[in-house]
């Protein structure tokens, strides 16, 4: 298996896995919008305690596929850069003994998402999920501000009426 250390977007928005060794890229056959276990290969990387989020690339999607970070969540970017994103996330869910610190990196990758406006997922894994809503709250949201404000301000008011 090749470990894939870097990634390049096509002129569509594409993103791409590459190697870089000895002067050579390799590239990938997957990309965002692909199979799943693709878009996971590019987002995670195998350790001893499973797999662990690479967050360094979310940096980089967003910038390049999105320009920024949304101000509010007043409307939602143009991009496909996290168009597999639910399934990663329910994948997640379903197996979290696979990952290391399941609830952690569902906040984190909930977060991103919320950071250039995409509520569908929260709003749908939350309404599903209310013991992992309480252990946010618990967990000071694992310091992740945009979630924090969503579910607070927005998915809260929602929720009561």
């Amino acid at each position: 298996m090749t470990a894939y250390n870097s990634l390049f977007i096509d002129r569509n928005s594409a993103v791409y896995l590459a190697h870089y060794k000895n002067g050579t890229i390799s590239t990938g056959q997957s990309k965002i919008g692909g199979a799943v276990s693709a878009t996971e290969d590019l987002f995670f990387m195998d350790t001893d305690s499973g797999k662990t989020l690479k967050r360094q690339l979310f940096d980089d999607i967003e910038q390049i596929i999105y320009k920024s970070p949304t101000e509010g969540l007043s409307y939602a970017k143009e991009g496909n850069g996290y168009i597999k994103m639910n399934e990663i996330i329910e994948k997640i869910d379903r197996y979290p003994k696979n990952y290391s610190s399941p609830n952690e990196t569902i906040a984190f990758l909930l977060n991103r998402e919320l950071r250039v406006s995409i509520t569908e997922d929260a709003d749908h894994f939350l309404d599903r999920h209310p013991k992992f809503l309480k252990e946010l709250k618990e967990k000071d949201f694992y310091g992740q501000q945009r979630l924090k404000e969503y579910i607070q301000v927005i998915y809260q008011a929602q929720t009561d009426n």
